[in-house]
Formats: structure tokens, C-alpha cells, sequence
């Protein structure tokens, strides 16, 4: 008797045992924290496709001033994005992109940190070309070079 009592005791707590994981798998749990990662997703993406159009808008933003003897150089790595803005409505898909970068000689021997601002203007119906246009530049803070990288520069970086 004691034997069938423990056995049914054992087995009540088994099923409860089941019965509880099974509830479980099928709850609609959502977790908050996969949202960071999403937002840090798309700022990365914006880099990576905005930063030729960065690199480019460097160099001739210091070659039209004629400041340096040689292009610099820029990395996705070294580009944040300050701000994006819907221009218009919002059906246009026109966009306004600050991006915050530092150019840089050689391997990562900085130069100056600058402040660029692209305009983006797509599609709507899906035919036609993609646009991004150089708005404008402004440097926030130039860096003392080596004594070997005081050769590229000109007259002083504006």
C-alpha cells in the first residue's frame, strides 16, 4: 500500500511536472531588449551605405580649400551618426543624414573630426535612380600630426 501511494504521489508531480513545461512552450513572450539591437542594426547599415559619399565629400571639401597634399582617408569604424531627418512628407522618401567622421593618414593617425550633412532622395515607385547630395561640411577639431605626417598639410585645416 505505501508502495502505491508513493508511485501515485510521484506520478501526480511528474504530470504536474509536464503539464507546466508544455504551458510554457507555448506562451507569446516578446523580450524588450532585441529593439537596442535593431536600432544599432540599422545605424550600422546607414554607415556602411553612407560612407563613400563621406570619404568623397572629405577630400574635396580639404582639396577645395587647398589645405593638404595628399586625400585623407575615412572608415565606416570611425563615422557616427548624429542625426536623421525626414525632409517633406512622408511619402517622399527624402532624407536629411548628419554624419560626424574622422579622416585620418596612414594607419589611423587622425587629422580632423568633421561634421557632414547629405541630402538622400529615392524613389517613390521604385524606378528611377537613388541621390545622395554633399550639403555641407563643418570641422569640429583638428589633431596635432607626428612630425613624419606635418608634410601633408599646406596652409592650416579649415
Amino acid at each position: 500500500m505505501k508502495r502505491f501511494l508513493i508511485l501515485c504521489i510521484l506520478f501526480f508531480f511528474l504530470y504536474k511536472g509536464l503539464a507546466y513545461e508544455n504551458n510554457a512552450i507555448h506562451t507569446n513572450a516578446q523580450f524588450v531588449e532585441v529593439q537596442p539591437i535593431k536600432n544599432e542594426i540599422y545605424n550600422e547599415l546607414t554607415v556602411r551605405f553612407i560612407s563613400p559619399y563621406v570619404h568623397e565629400a572629405v577630400n574635396s571639401h580639404y582639396q577645395a580649400v587647398d589645405s593638404l597634399t595628399q586625400n585623407l582617408n575615412t572608415a565606416p569604424s570611425l563615422m557616427r551618426i548624429v542625426e536623421v531627418k525626414r525632409v517633406g512628407e512622408a511619402v517622399n522618401f527624402e532624407f536629411m543624414i548628419t554624419v560626424e567622421a574622422t579622416s585620418f593618414v596612414g594607419e589611423n593617425v587622425p587629422v580632423a573630426d568633421g561634421l557632414l550633412t547629405f541630402g538622400l532622395k529615392g524613389p517613390v515607385s521604385g524606378g528611377g535612380e537613388n541621390s545622395v547630395f554633399f550639403l555641407g561640411y563643418k570641422q569640429l577639431k583638428t589633431y596635432v600630426l607626428p612630425q613624419e605626417w606635418k608634410h601633408i598639410i599646406k596652409k592650416p585645416l579649415e
